[in-house]
This record gives C-alpha cells, structure tokens and sequence, in this order.
C-alpha cells in the first residue's frame, strides 16, 4: 500500500501559550496513559510494575514512585523498590519534605537531566492525596520556572490509576507489595489515627495559607495538597 502521508509538527511557537504547554507535556509524556474523567496522566498498576521491572529503561534512568498514604496506611504495606524505582513515603503534610527531595527550591542545583526521570504518585485509590500532591510538585515547578516557561525539571508526572488499593488487589502486581498487606484509610482499627492524621493536615494548609497572605506571591501560588 501507499506510504501513510507525512505532515509537519506545529511548533509550540505556532501555538497560544495555553495550548503551547498542553503540546508539550503531550510530547513529554513517553508512557501509554489510561483514561479518567477526574485526574490527568494517569498509568495503570501493570505499567506500574513494568517500571519496576526495568521494561522502559531505555526511556529512564530512574523512576520514583511517590507514596501520598498516611503512616499506618504506609506500614501495612507498600511498593518495593529496586534498582529501577526507588519508593518515598510523603503524606500530605510532607510537602516541604516532597519539594527538598526533588530540590525544587534549589535553582542552581538541578543539573541532571530530569527528562530520563519518571515519577509516579498515589494514595490509596488515587483520587484525591496523589493526585493533589503531583499538582502541588507541578504548580511549583513551574514557579520556579517562570523565568524559561514553558520549560519544566519534571516534565513526566504520572498518577497510578486505582492507587495503592488497585495495585494490592492485582494478583500480578500484588507480589510487589512489601509487607504484602493492605491498611485502608477507613480501618476501624485506625480510626483515631486517621483523625489525627486529618487534623495535622487541616492545620498545615491554614498555616501555609497564612504565610502565603503575609508574603510576596507570584500570580500563581502553589496549591497545598490536601
């Protein structure tokens, strides 16, 4: 048959500055992505654990998975990590802690290429902590980018679809979970933490909030994880 026909790529130059970072973040993104109606980028628990088995080390170097669970959820078991994926452990209240990791407030200090890094978030059914957390990186990432826009240090944030629960409940990936248990955040057994964990975080945001009134803020101010 006839060669499929070939067509120029528009340039970003070509494009609205909306649209100019709606195109390059399609370009970014190097991993089949799953559909939901509620969350952008995300990737199944399957995709989740060929990372972990080093089935896309041609397009990383390494791959962080970002584990946005409170404590007791984390304990009762978790991602493993391995020579291809290091797991992290930040909460919501952690958000300090998230941007030190990925050096956020470092300008100087971001020489690796971050394009061969892919980083993952979840919570349990990530719906609402991974997803808020991988926004908070994003939005910051930019802010600290605001002098080279649309240009990003992490580009390729994903979102595990299903969350933790998801992973655990997949006969496939279920052995990848150390220990191999599984705590909800609902558990009667846990109730009084959980609340505790759901005070501390309500705290956090009121604080970050008042410090952000009563300092100078860009005209995009990142948005605490919740």
């Amino acid at each position: 048959g006839s060669p499929p026909a070939l067509t120029r790529s528009r340039s970003a130059d070509d494009l609205s500055p909306a649209r100019a970072v709606a195109h390059q973040m399609e370009r970014a993104m190097k991993l089949p992505t799953s559909q939901d109606e509620c969350v952008q980028h995300t990737i199944s628990v399957d995709t989740v654990r060929r990372l972990s088995l080093g089935e896309f080390k041609d397009l990383y170097d390494h791959v962080m998975v970002i584990d946005c669970r409170f404590d007791f959820e984390y304990e009762g078991g978790h991602l493993m990590g391995n020579d291809h994926m290091s797991v992290h452990h930040m909460p919501p209240d952690k958000v300090d802690q998230m941007e030190a990791l990925l050096r956020l407030n470092d300008r100087e200090g971001l020489e690796i290429d971050n394009h061969r890094l892919c980083i993952v978030f979840h919570c349990e059914f990530s719906k609402h902590r991974g997803p808020a957390m991988m926004q908070h990186v994003r939005t910051k990432d930019r802010e600290v980018n605001e002098h080279r826009y649309p240009l990003l240090y992490y580009p390729e944030l994903y979102v595990m679809n299903g969350g933790y629960k998801g992973f655990y409940s997949n006969l496939t990936t279920r052995p990848l979970c150390s220990p191999m248990g599984y705590i909800p955040m609902a558990s009667k057994h846990y109730r009084e933490l959980c609340q505790r964990h759901m005070r501390t975080r309500v705290i956090g945001k009121k604080s970050r909030a008042r410090h952000l009134k009563h300092s100078h803020s860009d005209s995009e101010s990142p948005n605490s994880p919740i």
